[in-house]
């Protein structure tokens, strides 16, 4: 049966004993779920152990199984007549037709492709260059500028506004039990 929720406002801490009850309480229930959490993962580990070997020999058999069949379906086609697939009684084996993809012929090195398609004048058709936003560079300018001053600053971020850019830096709260020693008294 899971627990209810205790509600607890600002209104309600007044005291700093009040604050170290209630973190008290929120560091036991995060010490309780990690407990939890490694005796669930201990019991899920000895599960897919209890599997492993059981479903790696099914595995092997049935890759073994699926290549024969896919053998016989290559050297059969005449089975197939003007079908990609065939039904038998435990199931349909067959042949898909997968989507058309481009790739290099081996041993040819994609730098070689791309100064060949350059040199026929088809870059412009068949290559693409993926333009983005580089933020590393804009955190950078704006740090430069800080250092520099507030004047420098105020001019950098009119620039990024002037653009439709801004940078800015949020805070999250945290609360962090001590978990060394079984954490809570």
């Amino acid at each position: 049966m899971a627990k209810k929720a205790k509600t607890v406002t600002a209104t309600t801490i007044k005291t700093r004993d009040d604050l170290e009850n209630v973190f008290g309480e929120y560091a036991r229930e995060v010490i309780e779920l990690d407990r939890l959490t490694v005796q669930m993962e201990l019991e899920i580990a000895a599960v897919r152990k209890k599997y492993e070997e059981p479903m790696t020999a099914c595995k092997e058999v049935g890759d073994a199984l699926f290549s024969d069949l896919n053998a016989y379906a290559a050297l059969h086609p005449e089975a197939f007549g003007d079908r990609r697939s065939l039904d038998l009684l435990h199931g349909t084996l067959g042949f898909r037709t997968c989507p058309p993809k481009v790739l290099q012929i081996p041993g040819v090195k994609v730098d070689h492709t791309l100064a060949a398609i350059a040199a026929q004048g088809l870059a412009g058709e068949l290559i693409r260059i993926k333009r983005e936003l580089d933020k590393d560079a804009v955190l950078a300018r704006v740090a430069q500028a800080r250092d520099r001053g507030p004047e420098a600053a105020a001019r950098v971020a009119a620039e990024l506004a002037a653009v439709g850019l801004r940078v800015e830096q949020g805070e999250l709260f945290y609360a962090e039990p001590k978990r060394e020693n079984g954490g809570v008294r």
